[in-house]
C-alpha cells in the first residue's frame, strides 16, 4: 500500500497541469485574436507571427502531455501578441487619414494600385 502512494499523487497532479496548461493555451488563444482584431497581421508582422507560432507549438506540445512546456509556450504567445497589438497601434492610420471615412471604408480599405506595366517595346536593330 504504501508503494503505491506516490504514484497515487502523481495521478492527482497530471489533472491539474493539463487544467492549469489548459487555462494558459485559451488566454493565449484569445490574445492572439485581440492581436488580429488589432490589425497586427499587417502592422506587426513579426510579433504577431511569433505570437501564433508560439502558440502553434504549445498545443502541439499539449497534445503530447507535455503541459509545463506547453504552458511556458502559451505564456510567451501571450506576451508576443500583447506586445503585437501594442504595435499595431502605434504603427495605426493617423487621426487626420480618418476623419470623413465611413465604419465600413476603415476596416476595409482600397486595394493598393499595381504599377503602371511596362510597355512592351521591340528593338530589332
Amino acid at each position: 500500500m504504501m508503494r503505491l502512494l506516490p504514484f497515487v499523487g502523481v495521478l492527482l497532479f497530471l489533472p491539474g497541469c493539463a487544467a492549469r496548461a489548459g487555462y494558459f493555451l485559451l488566454d493565449a488563444a484569445r490574445t492572439v485574436q485581440d492581436a488580429r482584431d488589432a490589425d497586427a497581421e499587417t502592422r506587426a508582422i513579426y510579433e504577431y507571427t511569433l505570437a501564433e507560432e508560439y502558440l502553434k507549438k504549445a498545443r502541439e506540445e499539449d497534445g503530447y502531455s507535455d503541459y509545463q512546456a506547453a504552458e511556458e509556450l502559451a505564456r510567451r504567445a501571450r506576451e508576443e501578441a500583447l506586445r503585437a497589438a501594442e504595435t499595431a497601434a502605434e504603427r495605426g492610420v493617423a487621426p487626420a487619414d480618418v476623419e470623413g471615412m465611413s465604419d465600413e471604408a476603415r476596416r476595409n480599405p482600397p486595394p493598393s494600385t499595381p504599377a503602371t506595366p511596362v510597355p512592351d517595346v521591340d528593338i530589332d536593330p
